[in-house]
């Protein structure tokens, strides 16, 4: 590794010691692990990155099919559909914060157990 990227570029590293990336990470997510769980899980993995595949499949799925979709919407077992379809995606949404919340989590214990060095 390079010299430079560390904190005094005119002593040879130590071989465990934290890049200056791996520091801003542990900056960022101590701040971040005020946030509760739940939060993080909602606003990363659901409101991020799944309601935007939700939003997607639902109005390719209105453009292309409207009027089966608006048919088949405005029944009873329609909406039932549409509720079932929506928390499918929101507790996938919840799963994907989860695991993106345990990865930071032990990287941050890895990095937090490296900073002495």
């Amino acid at each position: 590794m390079q010299s430079s990227q560390y904190i005094n570029p005119y002593k040879p590293p130590h071989p465990y010691s934290l890049s200056n990336k791996q520091r801003l990470f542990l900056k960022k997510w101590e701040k971040q692990r005020d946030m509760p769980r739940v939060m993080y899980f909602l606003i990363n993995g659901f409101l991020k990155k799944i309601s935007w595949v939700f939003i997607i499949l639902k109005a390719v799925q209105f453009i292309f099919f409207n009027e089966q979709s608006t048919n088949f919407y405005i029944t009873g077992f329609g909406v039932f559909f549409l509720l079932t379809e929506f928390f499918f995606w929101f507790f996938c949404g919840l799963i994907l914060g989860w695991m993106q919340y345990t990865e930071k989590e032990s990287e941050y214990e890895l990095f937090k157990s490296m900073r002495h060095f």
